[in-house]
């Protein structure tokens, strides 16, 4: 049972809102509208015992349930001519509403009338009564139907729902799914109303501040009731548009266009059998169209293209499925090289169902634009705002009071597992994957996606989209030098720690693919990518040790870089190398990226191998050119057959 202090803290917010004229009147009518419901609990007094005298025999109730006012006159006031005209509640009484009765008339017919005096009630308390039944109990047909439907928009109702009227908010107590008082709203919605308007003290979430003290009206209360009726329904989509009126310029100039530019809206471009429109190729050229089983295709055969920003381009039917072709068939337009591959290639009627990572608002039922071949429904083509934010109707009606709910995460598309394995295939990590290979990695729980990315720019497009560079957090000292490695001084950190071990288009290199890895750490063993792998049933993944660490391997670090230029590196002097590069040597390295201009003069001359045997005869490391870990007579002959041709 609550306190007075309890009391005061549940309606001290309220009372601040409040206007201050008439709030004394409302304080009392909300304090009557709980005696009506259950006066000893909300007044703090002795349940009473025993049924009520006045009790009709009729009536299924008894004990203290029957000496509630609201037992024998109903949720709606009106007694027997109401609502509580049949069922379970009935006793044949007449209501309280539209009474003729003066005030001192109806507080002497409480206190002795029907006895409320010796069960205990306050005449303080009687007084609250007697200024609900006279002043609040209105007639709810305004707000109820005869079916018992909620009269309002579930709009309004989730508005003051979630936002509250400058006081508090339902979800705050009763949360986003409130099972129970949708129950409640949705087989006694008398009652739901009444609770609403004057409030509840106890009961299961505590005492709950009258919706009449925070100015709501019997209107605003139903339209929360119709909300709350309709199971709480979330709010409608808007579409990036509706966006745009206020985010063209906010929170910075063009941040509208920004996002644009981005590969998100772009996954997925309806073309609707016409040529695409110029807006909606902002990073490439419209891509050229595949011929399938000979014939030459053209945009009037195209519903749908999927990619549009940096990697790939497939084309939909106009039946909704993907053009996969013969077996010879190339479908698939890699942007960037701009060169045809095979997509799926000898599949037949291949339905379109990534519509949950390539649209927005996505359901798994029906057919979107009623095409077979598509599976599932959604509110706008491509990840637009509303795919992250959540949707934005409740937002863009109330922009300072309603916040969008929140859409998905990065990792809900940018995972590729259900068990958060990396995948790989064919030499590289699968697409999509970068939420697993973060979590596998030394940043996992330490950052976010956001961290490091501007999610509403593009770093194609946009030199600012990275937020943070790595030395931001890793700044290094002077033992490991800073993390420089002064004889590679143009590669970044990303260079190494985040190779393209990840293939979506098409690969640049035996160990090279088209997408940055995510793990960071780069292990030191000379291991290639295969031998840390594990095959099961369900395919081969990547490995990750007993603390659910992955690594780097050194063919993606190293040798995607080092099989192209000087002399082709082993994984074995990939490994040397990388044991400690990052530590400062004790002499600044002048070790020369070709052994046979050793002294880097630009020119393969005598003096070349002067330095070089005044380094070998030092045992100095730059004269370990055959990368064997040690300085002998075998550097020396690697020495002079690269000198003597001059090229390395």
């Amino acid at each position: 049972m609550a306190t007075a202090k309890m009391l005061r803290v549940a309606f001290v917010v309220s009372v601040m809102a409040a206007a201050a004229c008439g709030f004394a009147q409302n304080l009392n009518g909300a304090l009557g509208g709980m005696r009506y419901d259950n006066w000893w609990r909300s007044a703090g007094l002795a349940e009473p015992r025993g049924t009520h005298p006045l009790y009709p025999s009729t009536g299924l109730k008894s004990g203290s349930a029957t000496w509630r006012c609201v037992e024998c006159h109903g949720w709606d006031y009106k007694g027997v001519d109401g609502a509580y005209g049949s069922g379970e509640h009935f006793t044949g009484i007449r209501g309280v509403l539209g009474s003729t009765k003066s005030r001192q008339q109806m507080i002497d017919l409480i206190k002795v009338g029907h006895g409320y005096q010796a069960a205990g009630m306050p005449d303080r308390d009687v007084g609250y009564l007697v200024d609900f039944i006279k002043g609040f109990a209105s007639d709810t047909s305004g707000q109820i139907d005869a079916s018992g439907q909620f009269v309002g928009s579930t709009d309004e109702g989730r508005y003051y729902y979630k936002s509250g009227n400058n006081a508090y908010t339902c979800e705050h107590c009763h949360g986003s799914d409130a099972a129970d008082i949708v129950r409640t709203a949705q087989r006694d919605p008398w009652q739901f109303l009444h609770k609403v308007r004057f409030g509840v003290e106890g009961g299961d979430h505590g005492p709950m501040t009258s919706w009449l003290l925070a100015g709501g009206t019997a209107g605003s209360a139903a339209a929360i009731g119709r909300y709350v009726q309709a199971g709480l329904p979330g709010p409608a989509y808007v579409g990036d548009q509706a966006c745009a009126a206020c985010h063209a310029d906010n929170p910075w100039p063009g941040f509208f266009e920004s996002y644009k530019q981005t590969g998100h809206p772009g996954k997925l471009v309806r073309t609707g059998g016409a040529a695409p429109a110029g807006d909606e190729w902002r990073q490439v050229a419209a891509p050229p169209l595949p011929s399938v089983g000979g014939r030459q295709l053209g945009w009037s055969d195209v519903e749908y293209v999927i990619g549009n920003y940096k990697w790939k381009a497939a084309f939909i039917d106009r039946a909704g499925y993907v053009y996969t072709g013969a077996a010879n068939d190339a479908t698939q337009w890699n942007l960037s090289s701009h060169r045809w591959a095979g997509y799926n290639a000898g599949t037949m009627s291949k339905p379109f169902d990534c519509g949950a990572c390539h649209t927005t608002g996505y359901s798994t039922q029906g057919h979107q634009h009623n095409l077979p071949g598509l599976i599932g429904t959604w509110h706008q083509d491509g990840v637009r705002c509303e795919s992250c934010h959540g949707p934005g109707a409740d937002h863009a009606a109330h922009p300072t009071r309603m916040r969008t709910a929140g859409g998905k995460s990065c990792t809900e598309c940018h995972a590729s597992n259900t068990e958060f394995r990396m995948a790989w295939k064919d030499g590289f990590m699968e697409d999509g994957q970068q939420g697993q290979e973060t979590a596998h990695s030394p940043h996992c729980g330490q950052t976010s996606c956001a961290t490091c990315h501007e999610p509403h720019r593009s770093p194609t497009a946009h030199a600012n989209a990275i937020r943070r560079q790595c030395t931001d957090c890793h700044a290094g000292s002077d033992a490991n030098n800073h993390y420089v490695v002064s004889s590679m001084p143009a590669v970044a950190c990303v260079d190494c720690h985040m190779p393209k071990m990840g293939k979506s288009a098409e690969s640049a290199g035996a160990f090279q693919g088209d997408v940055r890895g995510h793990i960071w750490r780069i292990t030191t063993s000379p291991l290639m990518a295969a031998q840390n792998t594990l095959t099961t049933a369900a395919g081969t993944f990547w490995r990750y040790d007993a603390r659910n660490q992955a690594v780097v391997t050194l063919d993606y670090a190293c040798l995607a870089c080092h099989t192209k230029i000087n002399r082709p590196l082993s994984i074995q002097e990939a490994s040397r190398y990388a044991t400690g590069i990052h530590r400062r040597p004790a002499a600044p390295p002048r070790c020369a990226v070709c052994p046979a201009d050793y002294n880097q003069d630009g020119g393969v001359d005598g003096s070349d191998m002067s330095a070089f045997f005044v380094d070998w005869e030092s045992a100095e490391n730059c004269a370990d050119v055959n990368f064997d870990g040690g300085v002998d007579g075998a550097d020396v002959e690697t020495f002079f057959r690269i000198w003597e041709t001059g090229a390395c």
